[in-house]
């Protein structure tokens, strides 16, 4: 997959049908960095099944918590994004690849051409590095900068 320039990748929540970012990490040549999102989520303003699913991805998935102390807002996490695509965009390099639908969506919003590697068959535990979680994490579990060094190794394996 030469035509990547970048790799995203989201971690979240849901809440009214709606997705919520709580981490997002960007790759691409020139660096990786990795977002507290700051979602602007009460837990009492979910729904009793929506709060379910928040304490389940906590405790059992992603391990971010639910509130947020300091985090980035998403229009700051888009310009970012934007600008690390931007970064290495050129005729060869025009897409950002991603895993998840999430992220995938994302980057629709963002009018940024991108290619889900599932369609190539990557799967998450095809991409998971095994590497500890960022700090932003209160337990092991999918971290989205893993996740982006795990589709830039997945692509060059090929």
């Amino acid at each position: 997959m030469d035509y990547i320039c970048c790799y995203i990748d989201v971690q979240g929540f849901y809440a009214n049908n709606v997705f919520y970012p709580r981490e997002c990490a960007v790759l691409s040549d020139h660096g990786a960095s990795v977002f507290s999102v700051d979602h602007e989520l009460k837990m009492d303003q979910l729904s009793a099944n929506d709060q379910r699913q928040a304490l389940y991805l906590t405790r059992k998935h992603h391990g971010l918590p639910f509130e947020v102390d300091k985090g980035a807002k998403i229009q700051s996490i888009n310009d970012i994004i934007i600008a690390f695509y931007e970064c290495d965009l050129d005729d060869d390099h025009f897409l950002a690849a991603c895993k998840s639908k999430e992220a995938e969506d994302m980057l629709r919003a963002l009018g940024i051409p991108r290619f889900n590697l599932g369609k190539l068959g990557a799967t998450w535990s095809g991409i998971n590095t095994r590497l500890e979680p960022c700090s932003l994490h209160v337990n092991p579990g999918k971290c989205s900068l893993n996740a982006v060094i795990g589709m830039k190794k997945w692509v060059e394996k090929g």
